[in-house]
């Protein structure tokens, strides 16, 4: 100011500032009120403690100003941070605006302890950490964790932690789960918070692979809140999550805590017709699930939602393939199981049509067979083939290999 104004010499004012605290914090207030505001005061003490000073003899919110202006994040604490801010009423504010300005979203490591203290009264402190770290730029991936959780902590923007998709590097990815260790590992609302905002609609495969390293790191306080919300969306509760999406470590971990027998058998079936796994192998895994009758009825929904999207043909042959594993003919009683409370229309309807056209197919055949012969086709089965076990075994063989 006396530079500008009165073209005087500031020596002797800036050694006063860096010599006396209550003189440089009415200074500061003043700063950072005036919406005319030059920095360029600021950055000539930021010179001047450098030269003349240890790090350790400078004001700590004379540290956190060089960050501002271009020094090292990581010379300075949330403490200088608070320091500076706090010097005047709107002064996180300000600050974050400074270091938009600035272009310094690195500041924001050391600011988050008091933003988050200063946001429970404030916010609106949220969009200007928007602005500090906008989500389609290029971060460091601290700096994007911290802005991430901000904005899910405030309410601002959408859902989900939106910086955490556009990392590409895996140091950002380190770094990424590193901040969220720091702020999470002794702060319950915040471990909350993070958790619904990972699991947001449907977590990508970086939400997925922070979630899982967060439980890792943190299984005593972090994996309990992670399998509540995935249990609670999976029963449907909340917005609805597929068990295909979810991870098969964390799927153990859901299915022990809260007895759901079915998610394993379900998230098994829906993975192996997912990747076209022979239909040998989708009857094994109905078998080892139970006898047809007594499946879980997710697992018999599954099944059904397969059926109308493979068609009845495939489910004849993962019927034919439980006949031929097992005795007491499994195969029927699964169409029997899947349509026993009509749960889901057109799946009766098109197994049976499937049915009609399977029978006059082989009535068809036999008339072939027969009817240059005299006498006519055998009514039944030789007794010594009935008594075999496994109904399809007299149809004809399931159809073996990978399915395409």
């Amino acid at each position: 100011m006396a530079e500008d104004q009165w073209g005087r010499a500031t020596d002797r004012a800036d050694r006063l500032l860096l010599g006396d605290e209550a003189v440089a914090r009415t200074w500061l207030r003043y700063l950072l009120k005036n919406r005319r505001r030059s920095l360029q005061p600021l950055a000539r003490l930021v010179r001047r403690a450098r030269s003349e000073g240890s790090p350790a003899a400078t004001p700590g919110w004379l540290r956190f100003a060089a960050v501002l202006l271009g020094g090292d994040a990581e010379a300075t604490t949330a403490t200088d941070a608070a320091d500076f801010a706090e010097a005047s009423d709107q002064g996180w504010r300000t600050t974050l605006d400074i270091a938009r300005e600035q272009r310094r979203p690195e500041a924001l490591r050391a600011m988050w302890p008091g933003l988050w203290r200063a946001a429970r009264g404030d916010r609106a402190l949220g969009e200007a950490v928007a602005g500090l770290v906008p989500v389609d730029g290029r971060h460091d991936g601290g700096v994007a964790a911290d802005a991430d959780l901000f904005c899910a902590a405030t309410g601002t923007g959408g859902p989900g932690m939106p910086r955490l998709a556009l990392l590409t590097e895996s140091g950002q990815l380190t770094g990424y789960v590193a901040a969220l260790i720091n702020r999470c590992a002794s702060d319950g609302e915040l471990r909350r918070l993070a958790v619904d905002a990972l699991l947001a609609g449907t977590p990508g495969p970086r939400g997925w692979q922070v979630t899982e390293q967060l439980a890792a790191a943190l299984p005593a306080a972090f994996l309990g809140p992670v399998c509540e919300v995935v249990h609670d969306r999976l029963t449907g509760r909340g917005r609805p999550l597929t068990d295909l999406d979810v991870p098969p470590y964390l799927m153990k971990h859901v299915a022990a805590r809260y007895d759901l027998a079915w998610l394993r058998p379900v998230s098994g079936f829906r993975r192996a017709a997912e990747s076209g796994a022979p239909y040998e192998e989708l009857a094994r895994l109905l078998l080892e699930a139970g006898v047809p009758v007594r499946l879980p009825a997710q697992l018999l929904d599954a099944v059904a939602g397969w059926t109308l999207t493979e068609g009845p043909d495939g489910l004849e042959q993962v019927a034919r393939a439980m006949d031929a594993a097992a005795p007491s003919s499994p195969g029927p009683r699964l169409y029997g199981a899947l349509t026993r409370d009509d749960r889901h229309p057109g799946l009766r309807e098109m197994l049976t049509e499937h049915s009609r056209h399977q029978r006059a197919w082989h009535e068809a055949v036999l008339a072939e067979l027969w009817h240059r012969r005299p006498g006519a086709p055998p009514a039944a089965a030789p007794a010594a083939e009935v008594e075999r076990p496994g109904l399809f075994r007299k149809m004809g063989r399931a159809v073996s290999g990978r399915r395409g």
